[in-house]
């Protein structure tokens, strides 16, 4: 896959996220959106504010490295950006274990997140414009878990696409189950 594709596909990938979080998830009542199926689940508002904790960082790591690079080059995934992008890909039905400073179980969240949540979306699709012209190769992204670890800066951006629809999967199953729950109740 060449840098272009892989720029173009984040981009389309990304549309996707934002059409669907406003044609699914901002017309959504308040008590859909906070709704948690037990005390170990996440509501909709707590999946996109742990999106917002990883978009906070990213999104910051990322233009950083991109600053730093040169022209662009055919981009190769590195095996350890291929690792991570494989662990977290919505495919990959296994649970992952949540690190607490990450975690945002317990809070207290309103719409507001959602909105937050697509402005950092909005901000990636420009620094997608920026990466268009670098060079991805370059191990410039620190790891968020682990900032000792650095991944290629394409490695980086495919990552945060991949852990963004996982979640948005996640956020579409408990809305349903939400509905489903509360129409039962109300019934």
């Amino acid at each position: 896959m060449t840098t272009q594709d892989l720029i173009f596909q984040l981009q389309n990938d990304i549309q996707q996220i934002i059409e669907t979080t406003e044609q699914e998830v901002l017309n959504l009542d308040s008590e859909i959106v906070q709704w948690k199926e037990n005390t170990d689940s996440w509501s909709v508002l707590e999946c996109y504010e742990h999106l917002n904790i990883y978009n906070r960082y990213y999104n910051a790591e990322l233009e950083k490295a991109l600053s730093h690079s040169s022209s662009p080059q055919t981009f190769k995934p590195g095996w350890l950006g291929n690792y991570f992008v494989k662990m977290i890909a919505p495919s990959n039905e296994k649970p992952i274990k949540t690190m607490k400073h990450v975690d945002p179980k317990g809070s207290n969240l309103t719409f507001q997140v959602v909105e937050e949540f697509l402005g950092h979306q909005r901000k990636l699709l420009q620094i997608l414009n920026v990466a268009k012209s670098k060079n991805l190769n370059p191990r410039k992204v620190r790891v968020e878990f682990l900032k000792l670890l650095r991944i290629k800066i394409g490695d980086g951006l495919r990552f945060v696409v991949a852990h963004e629809q996982r979640h948005l999967q996640q956020v579409l199953k408990t809305k349903k189950t939400a509905i489903s729950f509360l129409k039962k109740e109300v019934g």
